[in-house]
């Protein structure tokens, strides 16, 4: 090489380089040891859980999905879990959804709950990756890409990612249960407050005045009742105890009680149990102190819940169905929906498409007998 073109390439190499961001800063390199490790404890799971590193639990299909790589478009016909293949693509549904709301004059905000080996990757592997800042680089450069995918569709999506990613150490504990597959209590309060910010012309004239209590709650979480199963008595873990800010207004005896949900709010929550978690009581671990419980204290106003737990990505919008069926002026109430569900179900659920308000209408048949038969059968299911 000419000493002038050595001389040029040095003083280009020696220039500070503009950063990378997004999906293309991390590193292939640190992605393979991650899923490297994710697929090493799929292969211990059983029931479903799976101990990590540092005591927490993990659901595997959480960490076959963080493997998959992209879950979209033809890949969906490969990697989603759904019996049927036209049922793995949940890209076609999210948009169709999308459309229905915005027909209807409702604002849909998609809010996909991200991995719990996102948030702590610790949990999977030693020695993440971490940025500038000492937090954990995101391993989930799928979803990055798919996020931005469907915001060129016209959907409002928001990722609690980063925001988690920067709370992921607050004082008042993890943001996940370590024995659940859900988010534990302070996520709620997180994400209630962001999205609050975005809803302020929600909130009424005067607003109801709520009180708020933390208090520690015992939890039994899913994947502890799964995974002592597989172990002897001396080596299960002890049930983990989490801290939870309880909402509501307090009876003539001081006792604080939860905002009951109205089905004619102009908030609509619907999706799978992290809707449900903290709020529904039961199974759900606590009542008063769910995602639904802190926006009504951030707006002062009832929030309305249609949310399920299990295979769900299309039985909520079919609780919706139901609802407007029943009552034909349920939607044009609603201002805002909320659709929350984990990143998994991306790929690891049904996905169908749910006309929301409207009748399906069948094609007419070419005989008398084939019309005949289709109208016997005409209604909507």
């Amino acid at each position: 090489m000419k000493p002038k073109w050595t001389l040029i390439l040095l003083l280009f190499l020696l220039l500070p380089q503009p950063a990378l961001s997004g999906p293309t800063a991390l590193a292939p390199k640190e992605l393979a040891r991650f899923h490297k490790a994710c697929r090493r404890l799929i292969k211990r799971a059983s029931l479903m859980s799976v101990m990590g590193r540092e005591g927490w639990l993990l659901i595997d299909n959480e960490l076959e999905h963080l493997t998959a790589g992209r879950f979209w478009g033809k890949d969906a016909l490969r990697k989603g879990r759904a019996s049927a293949r036209s049922e793995r693509d949940s890209l076609p549904v999210l948009v169709d959804t999308q459309r229905q709301m915005a027909e209807l004059g409702i604002r849909l905000i998609l809010v996909p709950i991200p991995a719990k080996a996102i948030i702590y990757p610790e949990s999977v592997f030693a020695n993440p990756p971490l940025d500038k800042k000492g937090l954990p680089i995101r391993l989930d450069p799928q979803h990055q890409i798919f996020y931005d995918l469907l915001r060129q569709q016209g959907l409002e999506v928001w990722d609690p990612t980063s925001l988690f990613l920067a709370h992921r150490d607050d004082k008042r504990g993890p943001l996940y249960g370590k024995h659940d597959t859900h988010y534990a209590g302070r996520a709620t309060e997180l994400i209630a407050g962001a999205l609050a910010s975005k809803l302020a012309d929600l909130r009424p004239a005067t607003p109801l005045k709520l009180e708020t209590e933390i208090r520690p709650q015992q939890v039994r979480g899913d994947l502890w009742q799964t995974y002592r199963l597989q172990v002897s008595k001396a080596k299960r873990p002890k049930p983990e105890t989490l801290s939870l800010r309880f909402t509501g207004q307090r009876d003539p005896k001081g006792v604080l009680r939860p905002l009951p949900e109205d089905r004619k709010s102009p908030l609509l929550i619907f999706g799978d149990s992290h809707g449900l978690i903290f709020h529904a009581g039961g199974a759900m671990h606590a009542k008063g102190a769910g995602l639904a419980d802190q926006l009504a204290l951030a707006l002062g106003m009832p929030v309305d819940v249609a949310c399920v737990c299990g295979e769900n990505a299309t039985k909520a919008r079919l609780i919706l169905r139901r609802r407007q069926k029943a009552d034909p002026s349920y939607l044009k109430g609603k201002k805002v929906a909320i659709w929350i569900f984990s990143v998994r179900g991306f790929s690891e659920e049904d996905w169908v498409k749910v006309p929301l308000y409207k009748t399906i209408t069948r094609p007419k048949a070419s005989s008398k007998r084939n019309r005949s038969k289709s109208s016997s059968n005409s209604s909507s299911p």
